[in-house]
C-alpha cells in the first residue's frame, strides 16, 4: 500500500523511485510550478500576491524540508518589525501552512 503511494507521488514529479530510493526534495519555487488550485479568483489573486510579496523572496529557493519552525519564526517576526498588521501576518502564514500541508 504505501509503495502505491510512493508511485503515484513520484509519478506526479516525473520520477519513479523504488526501494530505498531518496526521492529529491523541490523547493518552494518548484513545487508552486506544479501546484494547481481550485480557489476562487480573488482568492487566487490574493494567494498569489502572498507568495509574490512574502512567502517566495523568504523561502524560495529553500528546500521544502528545509522550512522549519525556526524560519517560519524568523519570518514571524521580521513582518512584524516590519509592521504588517497582525491579520495580514496570519494571513501569510496561512498560507504557507495550507502550501506545506499540501506538499
Amino acid at each position: 500500500m504505501r509503495e502505491a503511494h510512493e508511485v503515484r507521488e513520484s509519478q506526479n514529479w516525473g520520477r519513479l523511485t523504488f526501494g530505498k530510493e531518496k526521492k529529491e526534495v523541490p523547493t518552494l519555487e518548484q513545487f508552486l510550478k506544479h501546484s494547481r488550485t481550485n480557489n476562487k479568483v480573488s482568492t487566487a489573486k490574493t494567494k498569489a500576491d502572498i507568495l509574490r510579496k512574502h512567502l517566495v523572496p523568504a523561502f524560495g529557493r529553500l528546500k521544502l524540508d528545509q522550512i522549519d519552525t525556526a524560519r517560519i519564526e524568523a519570518l514571524k517576526a521580521q513582518k512584524m518589525k516590519e509592521r504588517l498588521a497582525k491579520n495580514s501576518v496570519n494571513n501569510l502564514l496561512t498560507v504557507l501552512r495550507t502550501l506545506l500541508i499540501l506538499a
